[in-house]
């Protein structure tokens, strides 16, 4: 419900559901509604979220993979284990959808670089 097609088929983020008013140079807001956890960076999910165009950049990446796998992008772990050291390592959001990713075959493979730069860790 948070994405418009124009005319021309570009998508259009939007998030009218929590759309608030804000000063020309606020560039974030914080508002009560969570959003959808799996769609969602790890930092969105702290106690205090504060919410921005990444966020919904990062979305969107996530409906990416939705739309083009018919799957639930459910994240996998946020860390895994190394072998070459032994530990447990936190991975990249990317790493954690690779699942998904690599499910992205024929045509939906040509959205792949936009559904990995929406979800890398610095979009």
């Amino acid at each position: 419900n948070n994405i418009l097609l124009s005319h021309r088929l570009e998508a259009k983020i939007t998030d009218l559901g929590v759309a608030k008013a804000m000063m020309t140079d606020n560039k974030q807001t914080m508002t009560k509604i969570p959003g959808t956890p799996d769609f969602m960076p790890p930092e969105a999910l702290s106690k205090r979220p504060v919410y921005g165009p990444s966020l919904d950049v990062f979305s969107y990446g996530g409906v990416i993979l939705n739309v083009t796998t018919q799957l639930w992008p459910e994240p996998g772990d946020m860390a895994q284990f190394n072998p070459n050291t032994g530990r447990r390592e936190l991975v990249s959001e990317v790493q954690r959808r690779q699942h998904y990713l690599d499910k992205m075959t024929g045509g939906a493979a040509d959205l792949k670089p936009l559904a990995i730069s929406c979800l890398d860790d610095n979009p």
